[in-house]
């Protein structure tokens, strides 16, 4: 390893470019120590919802950067190890390439660089490999110190935020207080100049302040064109940067005509916005453009000083502008004839009255439910023997390979390894008889040898199903076999009872009273006790003839289907409140009904 590839990969592990340039030169660390000609980084894309479906890998990043990956390149990154380190691979050629997977410090499959050296022996492939192994850990360190980096630089940001607001709270003139935000971002922003606009009466910009200047000619060219830009960033409601960053959706064309005009090489320009609305504009100039770090800085700024530079302009508005704004706050409370009060509520009254006798609203029936599954699974011993393994408890929720429940498997492993010797020995007595022309031995010893490969059968089969699966994703509603460890087992013994978690419907339980409105294909919404905040879309499937009673009253079960997949929470049993949306009634009829079918039931005989 040369001493300055050293030097480059530790100025690599600190270093504060970006990360597209940081990758850029670590493939070039890589090919330079392992002599490739090019250096390809992949990572494997997101599973497909196809579990069948094969990997995919998607490069991200090549050494030179148009270069093209040699073939058998997605082949050596899927062999490549899972741990991370480097692996020198074979490719078609015959050629080496070195797989390294590299460590990033976080969750996902790990991106992999592919190295093709070409054609060379294999001990000179293997020379550069204590150097791939000592760079796997570059990529984790740099981008833990590009993290720790950028938050130092957030901590800065918002205190120099704090600072600046609270120079502001001690301004009481609107004038002032502009004039000192304008200042201390030029200092911040290393900025030749800032302004302030503010939005006057109708859609025009006003410049109120400028950096260093108490007094401004607003007839002059450049404070038009300024306004201008202003206006321009305003009216988009978006911060704009010129020289616009490739891909920009902004349009910046008057703040290339100011930066023209005032012979500026970058401008930023930031709307200051009170409850959602843009208001104002502080927008910076200088000689060089502007960074990514410069247009955070300056739009915290300008998000905690809006309010106060509000507030300050309010108050410092002509006497005149204050006084009318008073007098329409006066009038709106006070206006109108005498006893307004009582007219008021006679109006209010009517209206409420036509409402509630002609308006109609959607009426809905209330339920509780219940979350049932479709199909339950009893998952039984399938032979005598002693359970070793029962890491399954109700309540767990269990795919299709997870063990339930595992056997001790010694005296089958003991079972298999007798017939196994049984089998080889008759196999021998059949061969000597065979030799010596004994044909009556001969048949004896091959039927022993086929019951001993048919014990061995046997026993391999018991074998196989001494873990017990539930062959599906499911729910474990009874069972638990932890106390049970060591102790027989016959069987056909029912160990857990499994519930599947792609079969499940919602049974509501409708009161008789309000059966006759539920109608098949209403739909419904439901909130599960244990998260209410949550709600779910169902269609009515079935409502059975029948009903059934319950301390309250009779009910009858009317089943919905779950529209889309059913979450990952859902467990078979839990329970809730079903909305069953029936139809427009009514006001008066919903406010009245219960009350009139109580009269018509109990005092129909009159």
């Amino acid at each position: 390893m040369s001493p300055d590839l050293a030097r480059r990969l530790a100025a690599l592990r600190s270093c504060a470019e970006a990360p597209a340039a940081f990758w850029s030169a670590f493939l070039g660390v890589l090919t330079e120590a392992a002599g490739a000609g090019s250096a390809h980084l992949y990572r494997l894309a997101p599973p497909p919802d196809d579990p069948a479906a094969p990997a995919l890998w998607r490069r991200l990043a090549a050494q030179p950067a148009r270069g093209a990956a040699p073939g058998g390149a997605l082949e050596a990154c899927a062999a490549a190890p899972v741990t991370p380190g480097a692996e020198l691979v074979a490719l078609p050629g015959p050629q080496w390439a070195f797989v390294l997977r590299l460590h990033t410090g976080e969750d996902g499959a790990a991106p992999v660089v592919l190295l093709p050296l070409g054609e060379r022996s294999r001990a000179e492939a293997e020379a550069a490999l204590p150097f791939l192994l000592l760079a796997a850990d570059t990529p984790a360190l740099y981008l833990r110190h590009h993290r720790q980096t950028g938050a130092h630089r957030e901590t800065e940001v918002f205190a120099g935020a704090l600072d600046l607001l609270a120079l502001l709270n001690r301004e009481t003139r609107f004038a002032a207080a502009a004039l000192l935000v304008c200042d201390e971002l030029s200092h911040r922003l290393h900025a030749d100049r800032v302004s302030l606009g503010w939005l006057e009466s109708g859609d025009l910009v006003k410049v109120r302040a400028l950096s260093g200047a108490d007094k401004f000619d607003r007839r002059t060219e450049a404070l038009r064109a300024l306004e201008l830009a202003l206006e321009e960033c305003l009216d988009q409601d978006a911060a704009l940067v010129f020289p616009a960053p490739d891909g920009a959706e902004t349009i910046g064309r008057d703040h290339a005509a100011y930066a023209a005009l005032a012979g500026a090489g970058g401008l930023l320009s930031v709307p200051l916005r009170i409850d959602g609305r843009a208001v104002a504009v502080l927008l910076a100039e200088r000689a060089a453009p502007f960074g990514e770090d410069e247009i955070a800085t300056l739009r915290v700024h300008a998000d905690q000083v809006a309010r106060r530079l509000s507030d300050l302009r309010g108050h410092d508005r002509p006497w005149p502008m204050r006084a009318a704004a008073r007098v329409r706050r006066w009038a709106a409370t006070w206006a109108g004839p005498r006893h307004t009060t009582a007219k008021l509520v006679a109006v209010v009254g009517a209206l409420l009255l036509l409402i509630l006798v002609f308006g109609q609203w959607p009426y809905r029936v209330k339920a509780p439910f219940v979350l049932r599954s479709d199909q339950v699974v009893y998952v039984t011993a399938p032979f005598d023997g002693y359970l070793a393994e029962a890491p399954a408890s109700p309540g767990d929720v269990v795919g299709p390979t997870d063990v339930l429940a595992r056997f001790d498997t010694r005296e089958l492993l003991l079972e298999e390894s007798a017939a196994l010797a049984d089998q080889t020995r008759y196999l021998r007595e059949a061969e000597r008889a065979r030799a010596r022309d004994e044909l009556a031995e001969l048949r004896i010893a091959e039927a022993q040898s086929a019951q001993s490969a048919a014990r061995l059968e046997q026993v391999r089969h018991r074998l196989a199903r001494a873990a017990l699966t539930a062959g599906f994703a499911a729910t474990v509603a009874e069972g638990d076999q932890r106390r049970r460890l060591g102790a027989p087992v016959r069987a056909g013994d029912v160990l857990y009872q499994v519930a599947r978690l792609d079969t499940l419907s919602v049974e509501a339980q409708v009161d008789e009273r309000d059966i006759h409105e539920i109608v098949v294909g209403a739909r419904v919404t439901v909130a599960f006790e244990s998260r209410p905040s949550e709600t779910f879309a169902l269609v009515v499937e079935r409502i059975e003839p029948s009903a059934r009673p319950t301390a309250q009253g009779n009910v009858f079960h009317v089943r919905c289907r779950i529209e889309g997949a059913p979450a990952d929470w859902w467990r078979p049993g839990m329970g809730g409140v079903a909305i069953i949306r029936v139809g427009w009634r009514g006001l008066l009829w919903i406010f009245t009904h219960r009350t009139a079918d109580y009269l018509r039931l109990h005092w129909w005989f009159w």
